[in-house]
């Protein structure tokens, strides 16, 4: 299969071949986690291709819909839906952005 983009720089948004939208976001997501690092291994520490890097390789195969059932396409959604979650860094909020205020928070009035 000819594909419409490089498979060593996916772009963020699925391609138009792409059957799974989902799958192919959350596989870029991690992929951008794990990639060749200069000194060969993955960006991760581990070697390349690392286990994560590896399950990125078969969402966005998933994602195009080649060799991918559908039980086997839940499965995989569910699995880089954890790894994107152990994978993610944590955004603190800025405290003087209004759209963070709740209400009863120590330290904030109530207006």
């Amino acid at each position: 299969m000819r594909l419409s983009f490089d498979p060593e720089e996916p772009p963020a948004d699925p391609p138009a071949e792409c059957v799974s939208p989902t799958i192919w976001r959350l596989s870029h997501r991690l992929h951008r986690c794990h990639l060749l690092a200069d000194d060969g291994g993955c960006t991760c520490g581990e070697p390349f291709p690392c286990r994560s890097r590896r399950l990125v390789e078969r969402g966005f195969l998933a994602a195009l819909g080649l060799g991918v059932g559908a039980a086997s396409r839940q499965d995989l959604l569910d699995r880089l839906t954890a790894e994107n979650s152990l994978n993610a860094q944590p955004v603190r909020p800025d405290p003087s952005d209004s759209r963070h205020h709740r209400p009863g928070l120590p330290g904030k009035e109530e207006t």
